[in-house]
């Protein structure tokens, strides 16, 4: 539906009815092809069109007119589907009007003689363009296909961008596919679709380019239609006006959506994102994101985006490949989805600033390989159950601290289950962080628990200040069974040493740190602030400047008794001794240990 005036709020009389001709024929079978509406000449910025309609009332002095079929329709038929709305006075259009008086009262005089107006419309040859703005909108009960090579793109004569398609009841449907016959193409549009209210969506193929947003979904509840979003295209680029120079801004945009797939579980074939600033932005949803691929989710000045506030989580601050939020209170015009979300099964992302970002949901991250990342998996607030698994990390893109392969951090009180397991981590910066996320131990049983367990990291910064796995203020957490190196089989120079350390365990008192392999390491294990009832059992420290590092705030408690084993091995470098222990800590037990250092 073309919307030439998009400023104004107009009144549209439907026109409806048609000249009919021969009724007993269709309409392509007329012997006079303008007794019904038509299309008669397809341009590359507009329609032509011919034909007439009858008795439509008060035209004369709508705004506009909106013009739809009036019977059902054929393949054949395929030159009279045709929709649009054009203003009562547009060229082409031509309304010989009459009058209808109503007679006037004997009794009960009105302060007015009343009356109507119906029009016979004729259009004579009548351009419709796609104007600036247009948008379209498929109706409860109505069908929308774009098949084999459709393209939905800005007016050329112009240069401005269009609105979208817009369907709003579970009774619509789009369909948009491709085929060897031709790639269907929606570019250059404001919106892209935007479906509410469990609309029915078919999208696989298509090509979205270079569209502000390319789909925005609302008001989903669990599905009950049909819904596919899958083998599509999200590329980004230099919009044109109203934002020219700017680059796309979203891929997806899901709000108050429920249990939403994206992309193809079964056989990894999901979507392409690229270029955009974010490529799915989720907010009070629940949605399902698997195998997709995400590249060159950048930085760009131009965009307005940049400057939004970063301490607002709810908000993508930087670009983001996934942003998935939840608000901490729920709105009663929310249909309140269950605060999770699932991101895995081989989605790939390459050479982002942001991989995957989540506030305040019960997180699955699994399976995903996330490429020269700067920040790869940022959970901020997690809710319990949250898990994070087999994930390959490579986020090698930056050579500074402040950038984290996995990063995991609760401001919000209470205790939490929280899973970091079987992840592979190479990172010029932070491996794996976890902060204030807090286990309880009763008695010798945990109620809740924080396990990193099993974990690889590999720093592959020669000589530069990061940890491998950092516990900050994490009580009764378990770190177990996790690997820890350099790519580079050398130490780092003794004043790097003191801060380039395998596992930090930084104010976490109650903690089990067991198992563990570091090996190339400033310090194997480095320990700070309060940790008392943290127990280091069966860790092998191989190659490191010191084995355990004690900074000069840390306090600890007796490691083991003299039956029970704690069984850590180091192999220090050169002829230091293996651990340094700041003074707080030089007079605790600890328990048959052993140094390996050939020297002594």
């Amino acid at each position: 539906m073309a919307d030439p005036l998009p400023d104004r709020r107009p009144g549209h009389p439907v026109a409806l009815d048609v000249g009919l001709g021969d009724r007993m024929a269709r309409p392509a079978d007329q012997e006079n092809p303008d007794a019904y509406v038509r299309i008669k000449e397809r341009l590359k910025d507009g329609i032509v069109v011919s034909g007439c309609k009858l008795h439509i009332s008060e035209a004369s002095v709508a705004d506009e007119v909106l013009v739809v079929p009036t019977r059902s329709l054929r393949p054949e038929d395929k030159d009279y589907a045709v929709a649009f709305a054009v203003p009562g006075d547009w060229d082409g259009l031509k309304q010989v009007v009459t009058i209808h008086n109503l007679r006037e009262r004997k009794h009960f005089k009105r302060g007015f003689t009343p009356g109507a107006t119906d029009s016979y419309m004729i259009f004579d040859n009548c351009f419709v363009n796609i104007s600036p703005y247009s948008k379209i909108i498929i109706e409860p009960n109505a069908k929308l296909e774009l098949r084999n090579g459709t393209q939905l793109t800005k007016n050329r004569c112009c240069d401005i961008m269009w609105d979208g398609i817009y369907l709003n009841d579970n009774t619509s449907t789009l369909i948009a596919t491709s085929s060897t016959l031709g790639i269907t193409v929606i570019e250059y549009s404001i919106n892209g679709i935007v479906a509410s209210n469990n609309a029915n969506l078919n999208i696989i193929g298509v090509n979205f380019n270079n569209n502000a947003t390319s789909m925005k979904l609302k008001n989903y509840l669990p599905q009950q239609t049909t819904f596919n979003i899958k083998l599509n295209k999200f590329n980004g680029g230099q919009m044109v006006k109203p934002y020219l120079g700017e680059r796309s801004w979203y891929g997806i945009k899901a709000e108050n959506v429920d249990n939403v797939i994206i992309g193809d579980f079964s056989s990894n074939i999901g979507n392409r994102f690229q270029n955009l600033y974010c490529g799915i932005y989720s907010l009070n949803s629940y949605i399902r994101v698997y195998g997709n691929h995400f590249i060159d989710i950048v930085d760009n000045p131009n965009n307005p985006y940049q400057c939004q506030s970063l301490t607002n989580p709810l908000l993508v601050c930087k670009p983001t490949a996934i942003h998935s939020a939840h608000s901490l209170t729920n709105n009663p015009s929310f249909i309140n989805a269950p605060k999770k979300v699932e991101i895995g099964y081989i989605n790939t992302f390459d050479n982002c600033v942001n991989g995957i970002k989540v506030y305040n949901q019960m997180a699955t991250i699994s399976s995903n390989i996330v490429r020269a990342v700067m920040n790869a998996i940022d959970i901020h607030d997690p809710l319990n159950y949250s898990e994070i698994k087999n994930n390959i990390v490579e986020n090698c893109s930056n050579g500074t601290s402040p950038y984290k392969g996995i990063q995991v951090l609760k401001t919000q009180p209470g205790f939490i289950n929280l899973s970091i397991n079987n992840n592979s981590v190479k990172t010029r910066g932070m491996g794996i962080y976890v902060g204030n996320c807090k286990s309880q131990r009763l008695s010798q049983y945990r109620t809740f628990f924080v396990d990193i367990n099993e974990n690889t990291v590999k720093v592959a910064h020669p000589n530069n200040a990061t940890k491998g796995i950092v516990v900050q203020n994490c009580p009764a957490a378990y770190v177990k069974c996790n690997t820890i190196d350099r790519l580079t089989a050398f130490l780092p120079s003794e004043p790097m040493a003191n801060i380039l350390h395998g596992i930090s365990v930084e104010q976490t008192q109650n903690a089990e740190i067991q198992q563990n392999h570091v090996k190339y390491m400033g310090a194997g294990i480095n320990v700070y602030g309060c940790s008392d009832l943290t127990q280091f059992y069966c860790n092998t420290l191989e190659s490191d400047f010191y084995g355990f590092l004690f900074n000069q705030h840390a306090s600890i408690t007796n490691q083991g008794t003299e039956k029970i084993r704690t069984d850590n091995k180091w192999t220090p470098y050169g002829n230091y001794s293996g651990y340094y222990l700041g003074q707080q800590v030089e007079h605790k037990l600890w328990a048959l240990n052993h140094n390996l250092n050939p020297n002594g």
